[in-house]
């Protein structure tokens, strides 16, 4: 993406589609991971714009880290390999009693298993124009 500056606009129309239509499968992905109880976190995920031609993908669930990282001793820091200690060691700081919820990870697995073909689409971009 430090490359941006030096795409044409035609290019930088074809990444932010490439980046848009990544952002929409780790979406409908993460919607098909997450457990469901009632349904309202699944259905609170979703994708907008952000920055120039960038997408988030989030989610506005108070309790939706608890459940991608698990709480207290049973917090996760690892998901699909790679490791997420500075945004999940938090969750290991829940207070009262022992245990906790296991991690169900659904938007970070989402996020790992997109990102390789984003980033091969984005790089064939760069190399043919």
């Amino acid at each position: 993406m430090r490359n941006v500056e030096s795409m044409t606009p035609s290019m930088k129309k074809k990444a932010e589609f490439l980046i848009n239509a990544s952002a929409l499968k780790i979406e409908s992905d993460a919607k098909s991971r997450v457990p469901v109880d009632t349904g309202r976190l699944r259905s609170s995920l979703k994708t907008e714009k952000f920055g120039g031609i960038g997408r988030r993908v989030f989610t506005n669930v108070e309790y939706a880290p608890y459940v991608e990282f698990g709480t207290k001793s049973r917090v996760e820091t690892t998901i699909s390999g790679v490791d997420y200690s500075d945004v999940a060691i938090q969750f290991k700081k829940s207070t009262g009693g022992s245990g906790g919820v296991g991690a169900r990870p659904y938007l970070f697995p989402a996020f790992e298993a997109e990102k390789p073909k984003l980033i091969k689409n984005l790089k064939r971009l760069m190399k043919n124009g």
